[in-house]
């Protein structure tokens, strides 16, 4: 007689395995946005991605970088550095640009700072305080999400044609350069938009959940005997 030790998956193993592939599919349409494919499965995303990003913007740069979200021509925000209220800083600015166009901001003292959106955040009617003009000074040394809302139409007033998106940014340590990496926004008017988890989160989770289950398998598993 033989004696061969198997394993069978319960309910809770399954559960696990099926979350692991979930979360490792995630992880790789995440991971395409690195390799030029697009990195949103709802039909509803636009995926913003200027020609050239990433887009580098320097201290020296007295011209910026037109943001235009959804490709008709007409610029929805301008990413530059300047003085503002004796402030050396990037800001993001709106005016002039749309009728309703404007930036998830926190405003402290008198100037308005942009609102850091972490990964997997939701931008939407929520916004901390809405602004045409907002610094970047949160974003120094640090890479993170820009909530944005803009008119596609500019047709002012309402909400049926205002969109709400997000900008992938990043400012060095220094304060000298500002990194922009695309973004999107949602095609459905008015509706709130997730920003995408970071690619690596999502795969030590996967393998986490794998890991799990592998570890539940060797721990009870079953004995059958063979004659």
């Amino acid at each position: 007689m033989k004696i061969e030790k198997t394993t069978t998956p319960n309910s809770s193993d399954r559960d696990l395995l099926a979350t692991a592939k979930k979360v490792a599919a995630y992880s790789a349409t995440s991971l395409g946005a690195i390799c030029g494919t697009s990195q949103f499965s709802s039909a509803d995303v636009v995926e913003y991605s200027p020609a050239g990003a990433p887009i580098t913007i320097t201290d020296s740069d007295a011209v910026g970088f037109h943001v235009d979200m959804d490709g008709d021509a007409q610029n929805d925000f301008l990413l530059i550095w300047g003085i503002y209220l004796g402030l050396p800083t990037f800001v993001i600015d709106s005016a002039g640009l749309g009728a309703q166009n404007v930036v998830d901001a926190t405003q402290v003292g008198d100037p308005y700072l942009v609102d850091v959106i972490p990964a997997g955040g939701t931008v939407g009617p929520s916004f901390d305080d809405s602004s045409t003009l907002a610094l970047f000074d949160p974003f120094v040394g640090t890479r993170g999400y820009v909530g944005v809302q803009f008119d596609i139409a500019d047709g002012g007033g309402g909400t049926a044609n205002q969109h709400f998106g997000f900008l992938d940014v990043e400012v060095n340590a220094a304060n000298n350069a500002l990194t922009l990496y695309g973004g999107a926004f949602d095609d459905e008017p008015f509706t709130p938009i997730s920003t995408v988890p970071e690619p690596n989160s999502l795969a030590f989770l996967a393998l986490g959940a794998a890991g799990s289950v592998s570890m539940r398998r060797r721990r009870s598993g079953n004995v059958k005997a063979k004659m």
